[in-house]
Order: C-alpha cells, then structure tokens, then sequence
C-alpha cells in the first residue's frame, strides 16, 4: 500500500512528510505501514487528501497480507450496524 501511496504522492507533486501533515499524521508515522497495519481512519484520511478510495489504495498488491487485512477491517468499518432481530 505504502508503494500505492508514494506514486500517488509523486503523481500530485507532494512529499510523503506533506500527504501526512495534510492528514493529520505523525511525521513518519507511514514508514511503519509497511510492518504494522494501519488503522483504518488513518487509511482513510490518507485516501481523502490523494482524493482517492480505501480500496484504490489497497489495490497495490492483492496478495499483501497487510492489504488484505486492512480491506477486511474496512469493509466492516463501511457496513451500517444490524439491528438485533
């Protein structure tokens, strides 16, 4: 994902350390994407200032692990509660 980010920067002329400012993150916080799994409102205000989805985002490499968990954290995120029948 964080190879999907990096070439969306590169493509709207922003740094890594300016997407995250603008985000609201930590300096450096997305240098550990790449070993720990993002939360998903973070992934989010990320895709938000790239103008971009969560999933356009995780479609880096289908077969992350890291990828994959994030999209199944975020589907839940996106789903409305059921109520209790």
């Amino acid at each position: 994902m964080l190879h999907k980010i990096r070439e969306l920067c590169e493509a709207r002329g922003i740094t890594i350390a300016e997407l995250e400012r603008q985000a609201g993150l930590t300096p450096t916080s997305m240098a550990k994407w790449n070993a720990n799994m993002p939360a998903v409102d973070k992934v989010a205000k990320v895709a938000k200032v790239l103008g971009v989805t969560i999933e356009e985002l995780l479609e880096d490499d289908p077969a992350d692990e890291t990828c994959r968990k994030l999209d199944e954290t975020s589907r839940n995120f996106e789903k409305p509660e059921q109520e209790a029948v």
